[in-house]
């Protein structure tokens, strides 16, 4: 098998590379840095949700290309949604997934996600107006940057202070520079398929059970609608970007049974 991982706002591919060292993961490991994130750069080109979603698409199709091995999408955190609609869109797109892995799935297009999304409530109250900034789909005005780390929650991170402060501070993560209609774009986007339409391959929800920045609660207000298609795992004491010991534990487990469920180990 292959397990495409991908990282959400804020992170990039590399970061996800010990995820490829759990004992259940005997696949090839790829991570991508989607574009505006790591080493992808976009040529200060608009950027947005969109783009990643027809990357990703791309990327798998690629893949597909090269053999016939099946493909298991694991998003974490903010990716856990990417995860989500390249495999509700499999079917139509023509560009079919074995399966679908995501650490959260929180709906950033509720109120209370986009407040505990941005570095401040009062900033997650106000996203709606970035529609109205340069950089908007809606206005021909040159795109408008900023850097992550002062739009989103980057300090929640993880429940380490330390490696927290390292993605704060690495010039490819939360130092990066992000063009305001990626934002707006994402907090937006309206899921490829509502859960309860979804027609998928089963959905495992991996979800940190210390996750400070997207509590499981609002991830479970989406998976609740999946039904019989989700499947649920909790990471006791991990942190949003798992790399705890007990949580990583939890997450080998998981998967072993997940792939195993699939046919793909």
């Amino acid at each position: 098998a292959k397990l495409i991982a991908l990282h959400g706002i804020g992170g990039y591919g590399r970061m996800l590379a010990p995820y490829s060292r759990l004992p259940s993961v005997d696949a090839e490991f790829v991570a991508p840095d989607l574009p505006g994130f790591g080493l992808t750069t976009s040529g200060f080109r608009q950027v947005t949700y969109g783009t990643w979603l027809r990357c990703v698409t791309d990327l798998v199709a690629a893949e597909r290309r090269t053999d016939e091995r099946p493909i298991v999408l694991m998003g974490v955190g903010s990716a856990g949604r990417l995860a989500y609609d390249v495999a509700a869109r499999a079917g139509t797109s023509g560009v079919p997934v074995a399966g679908a892995v995501a650490t959260g799935l929180a709906d950033p297009r509720r109120p209370e996600v986009r407040r505990l999304l941005a570095t401040t409530p009062e900033l997650g109250r106000w996203s709606v107006l970035l529609g109205m900034m340069p950089g908007s789909v809606h206005l021909p005005l040159p795109p408008a940057w900023a850097p992550v780390r002062w739009l989103v929650n980057i300090a929640a991170m993880s429940n380490h202070a330390q490696f927290a402060h390292a993605i704060w501070a690495d010039p490819l993560g939360g130092a990066n520079w992000m063009p305001l209609g990626f934002l707006r774009s994402f907090v937006g986007a309206a899921p490829a398929v509502e859960p309860q339409h979804y027609e998928g391959p089963p959905l495992l929800l991996a979800h940190p059970a210390e996750d400070r920045w997207t509590p499981p609660r609002l991830s479970k207000e989406f998976f609740d609608r999946l039904g019989s298609a989700g499947r649920l795992a909790l990471l006791h004491g991990a942190g949003h970007l798992p790399s705890e010991e007990s949580g990583l534990a939890d997450l080998d487990r998981a998967l072993r049974d997940y792939l195993d469920e699939l046919g793909v180990a």
